[in-house]
This record gives structure tokens, C-alpha cells and sequence, in this order.
């Protein structure tokens, strides 16, 4: 009977530490250990968490807003990020508007995309990381939605054109200072928003 309770223990303990660090693992190792790669339409995803995903990159022209939930095998993922790269070979747009579902934007995201004057950025934005949008040498306005400005990586807007500013809602004009990253930023009315064309 002993021999039965040891001969258990040690075949079902290593099973249940291993469930449990799984379970407890967090969004970059399950991105590192299960990468899921899926497609819809030009848009290339990869589902890094049970609930989320990223927008890893864009191989064809896009046609329609980006969505801010992907639905796969009857499971809805959040769509958190864009990926480092993941704009800059096919991106053919003057304006976009991001989903408020977005918490991040990679390194180099819309890098060179020479056609992009106008960026709506979601409330919830807490980082652009760096040349997220270098070179972008037709860029004239950042329509920020957040409270306070996300962290900017270095370099994340350079090199830039003078006629570039950056906007705020204005009911947080205490929580923006004038300049950001040599970056003029200006209060403007949310409801006021530029239309897509």
C-alpha cells in the first residue's frame, strides 16, 4: 500500500507543479513558449495570452479599420499591440485611427510609411517604443485621446518635419506640458476629430 501512495505521488506531483507554472506563467513566456500565427485578411496576428494578441504584421493593403477584437477557433482575443514592424511595408493610408484596445506600439511600427499625415491614438496608450514612427516625412499631427502622455521611447517620432504637433483632449490640459519630446503639443476638442479619408 506504500509502495502505491509513493509510486503515485511521484508520477503526479512533477504533473501538477508543471500545471501550475503554466497557469501562473506570464503573457511574454506564453508568447515564447505557444506562438500562434494567424491570418485574417492582410492582418497577421499572433496570440501571445489567452485573451490577447498582437498585430505582428501587414502583408497587403488595409482596407478596413483595424479591429480591436480577433476571433479564432470560437475564442475572442483583445488586439494589445502592434508589433515592432509590423506597419512599415505595406501601409499606403494618410490617416488612422487606432482601437482603444491598444496599450502599445512597437519599435519601428509605422516606420517609412511616407503616406501618413494624420495618427488618432487610443485612451488607453501607455508606450510608443522607439522610431515607431521615424521617418514618417508626411506626418503632421498626433491626436492623443489620453489623460496623460504615454511613456516615448527615443526616437520614437524622429527624425520629424517642423509642421508636426501633437494633440490633447482639452479637459487634460494640466496633465500635458507644452513641448513633448521637441514636439509642440496643443489642447483640441475630442468630439471635433478629423474624419478619415
Amino acid at each position: 500500500m506504500k509502495a502505491l501512495v509513493f509510486w503515485t505521488l511521484i508520477n503526479f506531483i512533477p504533473g501538477i507543479i508543471l500545471a501550475a507554472l503554466i497557469s501562473s506563467s506570464d503573457s511574454v513566456d506564453f508568447k515564447k513558449k505557444h506562438p500562434v500565427t494567424i491570418q485574417k485578411g492582410p492582418l497577421h496576428f499572433i496570440i501571445y495570452s489567452e485573451k490577447k494578441m498582437e498585430l505582428h504584421h501587414l502583408s497587403g493593403k488595409l482596407k478596413e479599420p483595424l479591429p480591436d477584437t480577433v476571433t479564432h477557433l470560437g475564442r475572442s482575443y483583445i488586439v494589445t499591440s502592434l508589433g515592432d514592424n509590423s506597419m512599415t511595408k505595406n501601409f499606403d493610408l494618410a490617416q488612422i485611427t487606432l482601437p482603444d484596445t491598444i496599450t502599445e506600439i512597437g519599435r519601428q511600427a509605422f516606420y517609412k510609411s511616407q503616406t501618413l499625415t494624420n495618427v488618432i491614438l487610443p485612451a488607453n496608450l501607455k508606450q510608443i517604443k522607439s522610431q515607431a514612427f521615424s521617418d514618417c516625412s508626411q506626418l503632421r499631427s498626433i491626436y492623443f485621446k489620453s489623460a496623460v502622455p504615454p511613456t516615448l521611447e527615443r526616437g520614437a517620432f524622429a527624425p520629424f518635419g517642423e509642421e508636426l504637433v501633437f494633440f490633447y483632449p482639452e479637459e487634460y490640459k494640466a496633465n500635458w506640458p507644452e513641448m513633448l519630446n521637441g514636439v509642440p503639443c496643443y489642447p483640441w476638442n475630442p468630439e471635433k476629430l478629423p474624419k478619415n479619408e
